[in-house]
C-alpha cells in the first residue's frame, strides 16, 4: 500500500538497521553516549539526540566514498588493525580524561586501493556550567530558581561538566600500528556542516592513503 515507507535504496549497508541497534543500547557512565550491545557496527560515538544527524552524515559520506571507488566495510576478521583513541571533548584539557564510551569490535575502514583508513564519527562534548538539581545536572542557562517563599531553600550547586554539543567530528586514522597518521574534520558554530565538506574530505583521504602507504 502507498502508506508503507519506501525502502531506502540509497542507504549504505553499514547504516542499514544501525539506528535501532544504537537506540536499544545502554548509556555511558556519567554521560549520555550510546553503548550498543552489538560490537560489529559502524563506528559512531554519539548520543540519542545526535544519532540521526550522525547516521545521515555517515550514510552520505560512505556512499560518496563508494562512488569514488573506495570500499567501506567493517574491518575483516584477522587483519591486525587498531583503532585510534577517541577523545570526544571539543577542547581537551591537560588533565587525563577517562571516558567509558562504546568501541566497536572491529574498525570501520575505507580501502583506498589496498590501503585501509579507519573512520570514527564522534559527537563532540563541551565544558558547560551546570547546576545540580534534585539528582540531575541542568545547564545553568536553563535553570529556573524556585519562587522565593518563606521556607524556600535552594539546595543546588554549580559545577562544570562535559555535555554533548550535537556538533560532529570525523576522525580518520591509519589503523596500522607502524604508520602514525590521523586527521580530523570538525563542525563548529561557524564552520560549514560536515555534509558540505564531503567532496573535500574524500580527496584528502585519497592523499592520506599515499602518505600511509609510504609509512607502512
Amino acid at each position: 500500500s502507498s502508506d508503507l515507507p519506501a525502502l531506502r535504496v540509497n542507504q549504505h549497508p553499514l547504516i542499514n538497521g544501525a539506528k535501532a541497534l544504537f537506540e536499544s543500547g545502554r548509556l555511558s557512565y556519567g554521560g549520555e553516549y550510546l553503548k550498543p550491545a552489538k560490537k560489529l557496527l559502524v563506528d559512531l560515538v554519539v548520543t540519542k539526540t545526535g544519532l540521526d544527524k550522525a547516521l545521515s552524515f555517515a550514510n552520505q559520506f560512505l556512499l560518496s566514498l563508494e562512488e569514488h571507488g573506495h570500499r567501506v566495510v567493517i574491518a575483516p576478521h584477522g587483519e591486525h588493525l587498531s583503532r585510534e583513541e577517541v577523545d570526544e571533548r571539543e577542547s581537551p584539557g591537560k588533565h587525563r580524561h577517562f571516558n567509558n564510551l562504546w568501541s566497536p569490535g572491529r574498525d570501520t575502514v575505507v580501502y583506498v586501493g589496498t590501503v585501509a583508513i579507519g573512520l570514527t564519527i564522534i559527537e563532540m562534548s563541551e565544558d558547560v556550567q551546570v547546576r545540580y538539581v534534585n539528582g540531575e545536572y541542568v545547564r545553568e542557562k536553563d535553570y529556573v530558581p524556585p519562587k522565593r517563599g518563606r521556607y524556600a531553600v535552594d539546595h543546588t550547586w554549580t559545577t562544570t561538566k562535559d555535555l554533548p554539543t550535537g556538533r560532529l567530528c570525523l576522525q580518520a586514522y591509519s589503523p596500522y600500528p607502524m604508520a602514525k597518521w590521523k586527521k580530523q574534520w570538525r563542525e563548529t558554530n561557524t564552520a560549514r556542516s560536515l555534509d558540505a565538506q564531503i567532496k573535500g574530505i574524500v580527496k584528502e583521504l585519497e592523499e592520506g592513503s599515499v602518505e600511509i602507504a609510504r609509512l607502512v
